[in-house]
């Protein structure tokens, strides 16, 4: 956590006046906003009851069709003697009543198989047994009126159509005729045009399951639209229609360009001073926590957050790790080198660690050459791991040195703290012993505080 009351203590008077300032605009802010938002809603609730009105004609003259299909049908079924008449005289009937209703494409009767037994085409009748109205009501017997999906037809070329039918039941509720209106979907795209002169507004009829029957798209754009559903009481369809929210707020634009571009003025005022703050705040805290040169953190801050982590583990029983780091033979680098290139290895140093650590690590520049880690909740296994593996990684950091590759290594010390008693300072203490220890070794490996090391001291 960063501690900012030092930064911040001395701008109080600079930030009322900010905020006082920004209350002031957002007031503004709410002002237009509301104003603005209250006409928006009008026009959209203006134009939702105009797609519900033109929903509802559109869905009642759909109802209608099919209610006349089922009529239709249902008078078929009274008055043709489908048992004594001769196959030409029903056809010739059905071709008459087909003539006489400009949305059928064709009439249909079928037999208690399911097959063709009259119908309004010439020629042999094609195989319908695997159309639905053909096996709908052995399937579902408590079925009274279908409405098909749109369907391509086998007959008339390149035609959409849907079917309505009903069964004819014999006196013991068998199926023993299926009467069936093929209808056309271009009868239904004859409706949407006749109803929707609104060159704005699309629609669309469709499946309950939403395969369209017919629409008409004017929305050229793919931008959001206004879009209103309604489904019909009786039939499995719904009806859609829809426009571009561009078109409904169009005499919203101008009005809401205006007040925009005033507020925006005194939104980029507060928003430039705000950030001139932010930043001189944030770099103040940054400073106070961050060593400037690796953008680790800073001894002070470690110290800090490594006693949190402590506390921490005390209460809930957990341990942690420490990994202590030392750049071997840096004095000679500096010597021969110079400062600038120390800097550029201790900065590469820096980025390894940050890199190479986990989230919830914490690692800082202890000092000079000397950097600390802090692995929560790891034990020493764990932690001589990562440091072997950051050994590994330094081993083969190479820095570019006035046209020539400057290659370091470094000594790693590893701690575990596992005594409640003991304090942050005696873990890194033990795990710096175990760094010198690694320096005695011959540099550039990893040593793990023990029981030797610990006795050695």
């Amino acid at each position: 956590m960063w501690n900012l009351s030092d930064s911040f203590g001395g701008h109080r008077t600079s930030v009322l006046a900010l905020v006082i300032g920004f209350v002031t605009v957002l007031l503004l802010i709410a002002i237009t906003t509301t104003s603005l938002g209250l006409h928006r809603n009008n026009l959209i609730v203006d134009h939702q009851t105009r797609l519900a009105m033109l929903n509802g004609h559109i869905g009642q003259q759909v109802a209608q069709s099919i209610s006349g299909a089922q009529q239709l049908l249902k008078g078929i079924a009274s008055t043709l003697p489908l048992v004594d008449a001769k196959a030409s005289e029903i056809n010739e009937r059905l071709v008459a009543l087909k003539s006489n209703d400009p949305q059928l494409m064709d009439l249909l009767i079928l037999d208690r198989n399911g097959e063709i037994a009259y119908w309004t085409g010439t020629g042999t009748p094609p195989s319908v047994k695997d159309r639905p109205y053909s096996s709908i009501y052995r399937e579902q017997p408590s079925t009274q009126v279908w409405v098909g999906e749109p369907k391509l037809s086998r007959v008339h070329q390149d035609q959409w159509f849907f079917a309505v039918s009903i069964p004819v039941r014999s006196p013991s509720n068998d199926v023993v005729a299926i009467m069936v209106a093929i209808i056309k979907t271009d009868y239904l795209r004859d409706v949407l045009m006749q109803l929707v002169d609104d060159p704005n507004i699309s629609a669309s009829i469709h499946h309950s399951n939403d395969k369209v029957y017919a629409q008409i798209n004017r929305n050229a754009n793919t931008g959001p639209k206004l879009s209103l559903t309604q489904e019909l009481r009786s039939h499995p369809l719904k009806v859609t229609t829809e426009c571009e929210y561009q078109t409904v707020l169009s005499s919203y634009q101008d009005i809401q360009l205006w007040a925009s571009l005033a507020t925006l003025v005194l939104i980029f005022c507060v928003c430039c001073l705000t950030l001139l703050l932010l930043i001189r705040i944030r770099k103040q805290a940054r400073l106070s926590i961050e060593d400037p040169l690796t953008k680790t953190l800073n001894r002070r801050e470690f110290m800090r957050r490594g006693d949190e982590e402590l506390t921490a583990c005390q209460r809930y029983d957990r341990s942690f790790s420490i990994i202590m780091l030392d750049i071997d033979n840096f004095k000679a680098v500096n010597d021969t080198r110079g400062h600038h290139i120390g800097d550029l290895v201790i900065q590469a140093i820096g980025k390894i660690l940050n890199n190479q650590s986990r989230k919830n690590d914490i690692v800082a520049r202890y000092g000079g050459e000397e950097f600390v880690i802090l692995l929560p909740e790891a034990t020493a296994e764990e932690a001589g791991m990562a440091a072997e593996k950051l050994c590994k990684v330094i081993r083969t950091l190479k820095t570019r040195a006035n046209k020539q590759v400057l290659q370091v290594t470094a000594s790693l010390g590893v701690a575990q703290w596992h005594a409640p008693g003991e304090e942050l300072a005696s873990v890194i203490e033990r795990a710096d012993r175990a760094l010198y220890q690694a320096k005695a070794l011959g540099k550039d490996q990893v040593v793990r505080c023990d029981k030797n090391i610990e006795g050695d001291a």
